[in-house]
């Protein structure tokens, strides 16, 4: 008996329905993922380690292959939460593909695997190009935002203070948060004994769930002159709020208010 012609008879018919069973498991295995994948997603961690929350950032995937990334972006102006335009993205299975352009109008594309469990996205295998360099390649990992918005929640007037452990404050300020996602800040004059407004704030919010980045400028507790811009997780139960945030240098920053009436002062504006 042949026993070559036997295994080409028996065998290796089995074998290609295997093959093709298994490559169809493959792709019925991630045929949801065009709706998992869309909402609001927190990068919180890359390379395998925790990142700081000012150095988060946001990917928000719409149903129509679009995509909004946001971030903080530094130059000689300083530090500031930038909230890009529309750019592209698509699904082949698992395999993620983003292309477009950035804030600086750097065009860039990346092709990544992905892997949907619950409300946490893991990307592996990066490759990011940028005008036709490699930028890096590594993996990490995002967050669904899965907490209502505080649009509303936070809108008015707020007072408070720093309470991170070793830092005192001898007075309270306040924020002034507005329906435009601008926000007034107000604070403890020494010299003139009174409660004055930042004139020179810009301040702006942006919130995304119980992730809130916020821009500013010349922030008079540093001394600083350039824009700022710091993150933030919070939480906001009837007329309290919370603030926290893990810091670079390994420390954890937090604030405590209670909802009030009205600011301290009235602002005419000049």
């Amino acid at each position: 008996m042949n026993w070559k012609n036997v295994f080409r008879t028996l065998f290796l018919p089995l074998l290609c329905v295997v093959m093709l069973a298994s490559c169809s498991d493959d792709e019925d295995s991630y045929s949801d993922y065009p709706t998992k994948i869309m909402g609001t997603w927190i990068v919180t961690s890359h390379g395998g380690g925790s990142l700081p929350h000012n150095e988060r950032s946001i990917n928000i995937f719409k149903s129509n292959g679009k995509q909004v990334y946001a971030s903080n972006y530094s130059n000689e102006e300083g530090t500031r939460w930038v909230v890009e335009h529309e750019n592209n993205y698509r699904l082949e299975g698992n395999v993620l593909y983003e292309s477009g352009t950035d804030w600086e109008g750097k065009e860039y594309s990346s092709k990544s695997r992905i892997r949907i469990e619950g409300d946490i996205m893991y990307v592996s295998e990066l490759e990011l190009i940028e005008n036709g360099e490699q930028l890096e390649t590594g993996s990490y990992m995002m967050h669904m935002v899965t907490v209502e918005d505080y649009e509303l929640t936070i809108l008015g007037t707020w007072k408070g203070r720093e309470t991170t452990p070793g830092v005192e404050s001898a007075h309270d300020v306040y924020w002034h948060y507005m329906e435009d996602g601008t926000f007034d800040y107000y604070y403890y004059d020494e010299a003139a004994q009174e409660y004055v407004v930042k004139s020179d704030n810009e301040g702006k919010y942006f919130l995304y769930g119980d992730f809130m980045a916020t821009n500013f400028k010349n922030n008079i507790l540093t001394g600083g002159q350039n824009r700022e811009s710091e993150c933030w997780t919070i939480s906001i139960n009837g007329n309290r709020m919370a603030w926290y945030a893990w810091r670079a240098d390994g420390t954890v920053a937090t604030f405590e208010m209670e909802r009030v009436e009205s600011t301290p002062v009235r602002f005419i504006a000049p």
